[in-house]
């Protein structure tokens, strides 16, 4: 997968614009993927950075049972991997919490 990028700027702020479609079949590849965004944005220090595009990632939060079993189906079918929570390695629920936390 590519990145497209410009550079420009808003009321005198610069400002790199960049969009991106990354994997929708491997939560691997888009890891890669997102790595490889990561790097090449994170040498930018001139300007502000907006990235924009189809990042696949999805969350299993954001489906109802019926619909994440869709697209575990949609994937089968194809004979591509199950869908991956992309937010699964990022929260986690803690048995016996040490403190809570208040809003």
């Amino acid at each position: 997968r590519g990145m497209l990028s410009c550079d420009t700027s808003i009321g005198g702020v610069g400002l790199r614009v960049a969009v991106t479609h990354l994997d929708h079949i491997s939560e691997y590849q888009r890891a890669i993927q997102a790595q490889h965004i990561i790097n090449v944005m994170a040498s930018e220090t001139e300007r502000q950075v907006l990235l924009l595009g189809d990042l696949n990632a999805l969350s299993k939060s954001d489906y109802t049972s019926a619909e994440w079993q869709d697209h575990e189906k949609h994937n089968q079918d194809r004979g591509w991997a199950p869908p991956a929570d992309a937010l699964a390695p990022f929260t986690h629920q803690n048995a016996n919490p040490s403190r809570d936390v208040e809003e």
